[in-house]
């Protein structure tokens, strides 16, 4: 760390977005790492226990044993507690790429005073954007669900045509959906916007670079998802062989031994931390596509270099 070797706003081939991605990632590895640790871990460990407790409970029930859990409050918990870990995350990696872009050395010497407004401001946005992507969604597939229902009405069409009408719909959802991966950089990495006005300035960005933004997707959904498995793996063999063993056995699932349930814990712990601190790969090729798209539509490089040179 020290001088500073990465700018936002550029313009990126493929091949520069994932240099840049993983070049980052290793000048400021121990930074990211450590804070991680710090906000992340706390809560893995919290949720470990009701999503082990689920899986515990889906192994009762898939060998015919009564479950004390109620496994969809469990599974509820699980879910609500995976994802505030990974808006903890999201925010904690627009924070650290925040102050990176604003502090003359980096992210040298960083400290938790200095990393705490960004944090919880992007916190906040985080769940605002969220609460509007849920929305939109929901009337999207509202909108879809009535049109093609008024469609099957009028033209009383059969099967295979509504299978086809079904697939073209996904398809189409998929296309229209992919740009929004812009609005959450451009809102949080940009001053003084709107969550409306980032909405509509991060799906025109995606929209206009749309090919690229498929490809480096494509990209880094097959390289987080072989960096998953080496965390997620280890406690999903466990559980197999759990199911194998109460098969083999011909009886119930029979309650592991504290020892062994401790284990199983620590797995879910490793699984549930590893694979959420494997989407910050993820999420920096975003970044990084945001600010080449950024530059590439909007000329942002310039605008910042006028913004920097007004505040001198």
């Amino acid at each position: 760390m020290g001088k500073k070797e990465f700018y936002l706003y550029r313009e990126r081939t493929l091949s520069d977005k994932l240099n840049d991605t993983f070049g980052f990632i290793r000048d400021n590895w121990q930074v990211m790492l450590k804070f991680s640790v710090y906000l992340l871990l706390p809560l893995c460990m919290v949720a470990a226990v009701f999503t082990n407790s689920f899986m515990d409970g889906s192994l009762a029930e898939l060998t015919g044993e009564s479950n004390i859990w109620q496994n969809p409050v469990v599974a509820s918990l699980s879910y609500l507690l995976s994802g505030v870990c990974s808006v903890v995350l999201a925010a904690l990696l627009f924070a650290l790429v925040q102050l990176y872009m604003k502090r003359a050395n980096g992210l040298e010497d960083l400290t938790f005073q200095e990393l705490r407004d960004p944090l919880i401001n992007n916190v906040g946005k985080i769940i605002v954007q969220a609460i509007l992507f849920f929305v939109v969604f929901v009337i999207l597939i509202f909108g879809l669900v009535i049109l093609e229902s008024i469609i099957f009405l009028l033209l009383n069409v059969g099967g295979s045509v509504v299978f086809l009408l079904a697939m073209v719909s996904i398809l189409g959802i998929m296309v229209l959906l992919l740009p929004l991966q812009m609005v959450v950089p451009t809102y949080l990495l940009e001053e003084n916007i709107g969550v409306f006005d980032s909405f509509k300035k991060g799906y025109r960005l995606g929209w206009h670079t749309w090919g690229s933004l498929f490809l480096l997707t494509l990209v880094f959904v097959i390289i987080s998802s072989l960096l998953s498995m080496l965390f997620v793996m280890p406690r999903f063999a466990v559980y197999f062989y759990d199911i194998f063993m109460a098969e083999k056995q011909g009886g119930g699932y029979a309650n592991p031994s504290m020892l062994v349930s401790f284990g199983h814990y620590l797995l879910t712990v490793i699984y549930l931390f590893g694979s959420s601190v494997v989407s910050v790969v993820m999420w920096l090729g975003i970044i990084f596509h945001y600010g080449h798209a950024a530059e590439k539509v909007d000329g942002m490089a310039t605008d910042q270099a006028i913004e920097d040179f007004e505040e001198l």
